[in-house]
């Protein structure tokens, strides 16, 4: 995309040419070549990352021990003979980091959900501008 002086530019400017470059990042790394329009699939990609983020806010902690008996109870009998105990009890631990690392952080997840929040608000506003521009 060209460099543009944005001192210049009124505001609903500047959100269209951010929100239209933050799509098309999206795009190059999720290789998506869907016809949609740049925002509206900016907007899909938003609701979904925020929908995971909510159902990342669980109570973490209290799923621990009941994920480590899934876990352990299936390592002890293992349907596939070629993965080793070993590697299970690995991935097994793996999870059980991650699982202590959303426990700890749910500060964060939810200054995603409301920064995710903030983003789709902010792209609703500029459609909305676009359709009633066009309109």
């Amino acid at each position: 995309m060209e460099e543009v002086n944005t001192s210049t530019l009124p505001k609903e400017a500047i959100q269209k040419i951010y929100f239209e470059e933050e799509a098309s990042r999206i795009r190059k790394a999720f290789a998506n070549k869907s016809d949609e329009e740049d925002l509206d699939y900016l907007l899909h990609q938003l609701q979904c990352i925020k929908s995971l983020m909510v159902h990342l806010r669980l109570p973490w902690d209290r799923l621990i021990p009941v994920l480590f008996r899934s876990f352990a109870y299936y390592c002890m009998r293992q349907p596939d003979e070629m993965v080793s105990k070993r590697k299970a009890y690995q991935l097994t631990a793996q999870l059980m980091d991650s699982v202590t690392f959303m426990s700890q952080n749910g500060r964060m997840i939810n200054a995603l959900v409301e920064f995710f929040n903030h983003q789709i608000d902010d792209l609703d506003k500029l459609l909305a501008e676009e359709v009633k521009t066009v309109s």
